[in-house]
C-alpha cells in the first residue's frame, strides 16, 4: 500500500513513517507537516492511504479530506487527532474518513485500524476485478449467488475479519444457509460435518473470528460511540453483553474472555445479507 502522511507535528509524521515501516503495511510515497502542500502533492500521486492530522493551523483534517476526495474519491483516509469532541469526529466521519485514531497513539491499535484499511481495499479491488470478469451481471443463479457471497464479504470486512481464517468457514456456512432460506440446526450441522476438517476445528476457527469482529466493533464504540458500524451491527450481530465486556477489558487493558454465540451470528448476518440483496 502507498501511504501519505500529513501533520503539522513533523514527530507525528516520524512515528507514524516508523510504524508502517516496522510492520511492513507499505511505503510511505509523500509526507508533508502543511496542508497546502500536500492538497498539491496528492492531486498528482498515486496514494492508496492518507493518514492526516485533524487540528492543523491553515486547514482542519475534515475540510482537506473534503478537497481531496473531490479529486481523488478513491483515497482512504484515517484521522489521527487529540480531539475528543463527538461533533469533531463526525464531522471526520461525514468527510469521508475510514477511522479515527487518538493521540497518544497506540500502536497495537494502530496496526489493527490501518491492516483493516488496507484488506478493505484489497477486498474491494478483488470484488471489482471479479465484476469486470464477468461483466455485466445476467439473472442468472450462479450471478445472484455471487452477489450473495460479496454482500457477506462486505459485511465480515465491516467486522474487520475478511481475513482470517474462520471467515472463509463462516461465508460457506452462512451463504449456503442463505439458499436454504433460513438457519436450521439440521443444515447447520449437515454443512459442518461435510467440511474437510473436523466440526470441532471448523467451530473454533469461526468463534476465534467472531471474538476478532466483537473486539473491533467494541474498539470502533470506546473511539466513537456513534460510529455507524458499531451502532449498525454490535447490538444486532453480538450480544449486548459481549460486547460491553469487551469495551471494559480493552479499557482496563485486560484479556477480553467475552463469550460470543456463533448461531445468533450467522442468523443475524443472513438476516443483515437479506435486506442488502432486496434493497
Amino acid at each position: 500500500m502507498r501511504f501519505y502522511l500529513l501533520d503539522d507535528d513533523v514527530n507525528t509524521v516520524h512515528m507514524i513513517e516508523n510504524l508502517i515501516e516496522d510492520f511492513s503495511l507499505g511505503e510511505v510515497v509523500g509526507k508533508s507537516i502543511d496542508p497546502t502542500t500536500a492538497l498539491q502533492e496528492l492531486f498528482f500521486k498515486a496514494v492508496d492511504i492518507c493518514i492526516v492530522d485533524y487540528l492543523m493551523p491553515t486547514l482542519d483534517g475534515a475540510s482537506f479530506v473534503k478537497a481531496v476526495k473531490q479529486k481523488q474519491p478513491n483515497i482512504d483516509f484515517i484521522m489521527v487527532s487529540q480531539v475528543d469532541e463527538k461533533s469533531m469526529i463526525s464531522a471526520a466521519y461525514h468527510s469521508g474518513v475510514e477511522f479515527f485514531l487518538h493521540k497518544p497513539l497506540n500502536t497495537i491499535e494502530f496496526k489493527k485500524i490501518v491492516g483493516n484499511v488496507i484488506n478493505s481495499r484489497e477486498l474491494k479491488q478483488k470484488i471489482l476485478s471479479i465484476k469486470n470478469f464477468l461483466g455485466d451481471e445476467s439473472a442468472t443463479i450462479g450471478n445472484k449467488q455471487s452477489a450473495v457471497e460479496r454482500q457477506f464479504q462486505a459485511l465480515f470486512v465491516e467486522l474487520g475479519i475478511n481475513s482470517e481464517k474462520g471467515t472463509r468457514d463462516l461465508l460457506y456456512i452462512c451463504s449456503e444457509l442463505y439458499k436454504r432460506g433460513q438457519y436450521k440446526k439440521a443444515w447447520y450441522n449437515e454443512l459442518l460435518n461435510g467440511m474437510p476438517d473436523s466440526a470441532k476445528t471448523v467451530t473454533q476457527r469461526m468463534r476465534r473470528a467472531l471474538s476478532k469482529a466483537c473486539h473491533h466493533l467494541a474498539l470502533l464504540g470506546l473511539d466513537d460511540y456513534n460510529n455507524e458500524v458499531f451502532r449498525r451491527y454490535a447490538f444486532v450481530l453480538f450480544d449486548p453483553k459481549s460486547i460491553h465486556d469487551t469495551m471494559k477489558a480493552i479499557k482496563n487493558e485486560e484479556k477480553s474472555v467475552a463469550k460470543v454465540n456463533l448461531v445468533h451470528f450467522i442468523d443475524s448476518s443472513i438476516i443483515e445479507v437479506r435486506r442488502r440483496c432486496e434493497n
